[in-house]
């Protein structure tokens, strides 16, 4: 469930922003659109509960040009630990409970304008392992990926699922990167939720499809199709791991072996006349 952000934290961010962003000279941020921002990706990535509990993120990743990142690191060195701190405060004045310290971290990304700020905002632990807001899990609590989880993409490549945050998109940045225009730059995400893998919408432009269906949160079962622009993902879980005949995911611009295998999109070359290679 998404948990809607007050106008009352939107200007606390802000403050927050004018009193450590703001002090750098020439950086010519705006803390009024980065503090939007925040308070946006913060209601995305918050959980809350019947008993009215509100479970705040504890990952922000600030992106900006090097030489902006350069700029506020030399006049402020400590901004991240500042900022991760301001952060508890404004949250917690605002109810938010919390499973982890919230951690900030500064990002380079020449493709960010001068003077903009992307902001990314996720939640590393799961609250339902945790009794008591504001306890640090333990190894034991830790959620743990499905075994042998994957996905398949376009039925010609493996991508296996071993970590609990699997960022999709166009940018580089992204762990699964979909080189087609009609990709947002930061299109969706994998969440690990309750042991489940959660597909989540990024308000893209073109959307997020499981079995056909537009979805912004959609937990997934192996077998479910999820649709990306012309990107299609199937996902699957396999102790035994991805099938043999999709050859793992390689991020566009590496170089790849030749292959000549058959995958499940090309089964149909077993009775009929092989597609051409694209």
């Amino acid at each position: 469930m998404m948990f809607e952000a007050s106008a009352f934290l939107e200007q606390r961010l802000r403050e927050m922003l004018d009193d450590t962003l703001g002090r750098v000279p020439q950086a010519g941020m705006s803390a009024a659109e980065i503090a939007r921002q925040l308070s946006g990706e913060i209601a995305s990535a918050t959980r809350r509960f019947e008993s009215g509990a509100a479970y705040a993120p504890d990952q922000f990743t600030f992106s900006m040009h090097p030489l902006d990142a350069k700029l506020v690191l030399e006049h402020a060195p400590q901004i991240q630990a500042e900022l991760g701190r301001r952060l508890r405060e404004a949250l917690a004045v605002e109810g938010y409970a919390f499973v982890r310290e919230p951690q900030v971290t500064l990002a380079t990304d020449p493709t960010v304008e001068r003077g903009e700020v992307r902001t990314l905002v996720w939640r590393s632990s799961n609250p339902l392992r945790v009794a008591t807001p504001d306890r640090p899990q333990t190894a034991e609590a830790a959620e743990k990926v499905p075994a042998g989880a994957f996905l398949v993409i376009d039925g010609r490549r493996n991508f296996p699922l071993v970590k609990p945050l699997i960022r999709i998109g166009r940018r580089m940045e992204n762990d699964l990167i979909l080189a087609d225009l009609h990709v947002s730059r930061f299109h969706a995400e994998l969440r690990l939720l309750e042991g489940r893998f959660v597909v989540v919408d990024l308000d893209s432009t073109s959307g997020t499809f499981v079995n056909g269906k537009r979805v912004h949160e959609h937990p997934l079962v192996p077998g479910d199709l999820v649709t990306i622009a012309r990107s299609m993902l199937i996902y699957g879980e396999d102790p035994g791991g991805p099938p043999a005949m999709t050859p793992p995911y390689t991020p566009p611009g590496l170089p790849r072996e030749k292959r000549d295998l058959v995958t499940p999109m090309e089964m149909k070359t077993l009775t009929g006349k092989r597609p051409p290679k694209g």
